[in-house]
């Protein structure tokens, strides 16, 4: 039997138990009932991230970015990134600045913005091998990045600059709302990523949503006529009206596009070429340029073949 040791009394009452295997004894307080706290604050549940509720026949989901809860932590655009497998500099999902007003009385906003899922979207209408489809179900727009040549018209064609142009991959690729999330009952990887819950799912009515869309607007953003952007933004009550974009007064060159320059001038050379040598021919002065013709065709047929090395996949060129 286990030695045992002193004990002593802590208010008014002592406990011995006995440890056998270290032949000794633990000393301890009996426990004392914890005290009910006089308000008793319940938490609230916090909002679905998702819809809880299927889509109804002219129904669609849609981004709802609320810029008053925004801290501009750029936990999205890590998430978007990670869930995507996007390179650092190629970015779905983007942060924007926008400032207003005057020293001392000023105000910065934070807006971060995805693809808007448009009812009328332009990239989809642009693209030469309809690599863009819109779910009719959920009203996603979708980028095929096996049919993509990367020809990057869309990149030109949406107002946004959603679609990203992946020049180690040769394709373009966008915001797809994480929809294989979606459909497992998961939210997106920018909503849930997002601290402040300043990102959610939302089910909008398209015919209505067409009679009023001004909630897509916002300072530093293009107007959503173009293409009727879906997502709804929640603007600042006490916003600034000069409030604007902090990056418009930066220029960053864009991307000179060799091939199309090259197609474009010997094309009008060669255009050019024929209307001389036609009016030669009215005149009765056309004798012996046939191979000038030939020439000035050669040009074009060269001109055409060098704007396929435009494409990101070259070899697909057939497609368009």
């Amino acid at each position: 039997m286990a030695n045992q040791a002193d004990v002593y009394s802590i208010g008014g009452e002592s406990v011995t138990e006995v440890l056998p295997l270290f032949d000794s004894a633990l000393l301890y307080a009996p426990s004392i009932p914890k005290r009910q706290s006089l308000v008793q604050i319940q938490s609230e549940p916090s909002p679905s991230l998702i819809p809880e509720r299927a889509l109804a026949e002219g129904e669609q989901y849609r981004f709802h970015f609320d810029m008053t809860q925004c801290i501009g932590c750029k936990c999205c655009v890590v998430a978007c990134n990670e869930q995507n497998g996007n390179p650092a500099a190629i970015n779905w999902r983007r942060v924007g600045e926008i400032e207003g007003g005057h020293y001392p009385y000023t105000q910065r906003y934070h807006l971060s913005m995805g693809c808007n899922h448009c009812v009328e979207p332009s990239c989809l209408i642009g693209c030469p091998t309809e690599a863009y489809t819109k779910d009719a179900k959920t009203g996603v727009v979708v980028h095929s990045a096996d049919a993509c040549i990367g020809c990057q018209y869309c990149t030109w064609n949406c107002s946004y600059g959603v679609p990203q142009y992946n020049e180690a991959r040769g394709v373009v690729g966008k915001c797809d709302m994480c929809h294989h999330r979606i459909d497992d009952g998961t939210a997106p990887a920018c909503v849930s990523a997002c601290p402040e819950g300043a990102i959610a799912i939302e089910i909008v009515n398209i015919a209505q949503w067409r009679k009023d869309y001004l909630a897509a607007n916002a300072p530093g953003l293009p107007s959503a006529d173009d293409s009727i952007s879906t997502t709804r933004i929640t603007l600042p009550l006490d916003l600034l009206p000069d409030t604007g974009r902090v990056d418009t007064q930066r220029i960053v060159p864009e991307h000179p596009h060799w091939p199309l320059v090259f197609m474009l001038v010997l094309t009008q050379l060669s255009v050019g070429a024929f209307a001389v040598l036609w009016v030669l021919d009215l005149l009765g002065r056309g004798a012996g340029l046939s191979i000038s013709a030939m020439v000035s065709l050669g040009i074009a047929g060269v001109s055409l073949g060098a704007s396929t090395l435009h494409l990101g996949r070259p070899i697909h060129a057939w497609r368009a």
